[in-house]
């Protein structure tokens, strides 16, 4: 058999074209024969060789493509809030025109989030988790979720409660419990709603809405 012949019997076989010159032209071991024939000198089929790269002329073993897990970006809880209801329904909870980005403007304490402290917010903002101290957004609105505990004063100009507070709550213009808010405290300002279903343990004070605001206004400066 040729040299040519040996190598295609070897690469029909194997799959994988080796490259290298036979030791002998003319005579063969009995080693050589039988890797020609597919078997080994004690008639055993030779153990198969894995190179490193498999292409497609591996037919006896097409390669399996793994692909890598694609991550999505994260939804933020303004995006999924966004969502679960209308936009017109969220601006009004905040105070905003009922055209407004509200995702776009708004900061948020997540629901997995915790709060100790004095919080100052420069923009509208979303409570989805728990706050301890005082919040400070007097110029836009404030909307406590659902699922969000608030043991804080609160001063903004719009408040809507959907969650639950303990706490002074001050508005300059509207402060509003949904039928799945709760307040115990005081609340101050010139609207105060309670609709059907939502609780208020606590008094309405609309003559101190005015002071609250103009001290939380100068702590600001």
């Amino acid at each position: 058999m040729t040299f040519l012949t040996s190598v295609m019997a070897l690469f029909g076989h194997h799959g994988t074209l080796r490259t290298g010159r036979p030791q002998g032209t003319g005579r063969r071991s009995a080693a050589a024969s039988a890797q020609t024939t597919g078997l080994t000198a004690g008639g055993l089929p030779p153990p198969r060789r894995h190179s490193g790269l498999r292409g497609a002329e591996d037919r006896s073993n097409p390669v399996t493509s793994v692909s890598r897990p694609v991550k999505s970006n994260p939804v933020t809880d303004a995006e999924r809030l966004a969502a679960e209801q209308s936009a017109e329904s969220l601006a009004d909870d905040l105070g905003l025109p009922v055209n407004a980005d509200v995702a776009a403007v708004v900061s948020t304490i997540g629901r997995a989030d915790r709060v100790v402290g004095d919080f100052h917010c420069a923009t509208p903002l979303l409570i989805e988790g728990r706050v301890e101290g005082r919040v400070f957004a007097v110029e836009h609105g404030v909307r406590i979720g659902r699922h969000a505990r608030v043991d804080a004063d609160i001063v903004a100009a719009v408040v809507t409660v959907r969650g639950v507070v303990t706490g002074r709550v001050t508005a300059a213009r509207r402060v509003r419990i949904t039928s799945s808010g709760r307040v115990e405290g005081i609340v101050s300002a010139p609207e105060v709603v309670v609709e059907d279903g939502g609780w208020l343990l606590g008094s309405v004070d609309p003559e101190r809405t005015e002071p609250t605001i103009s001290v939380a206004r100068h702590r600001l400066r």
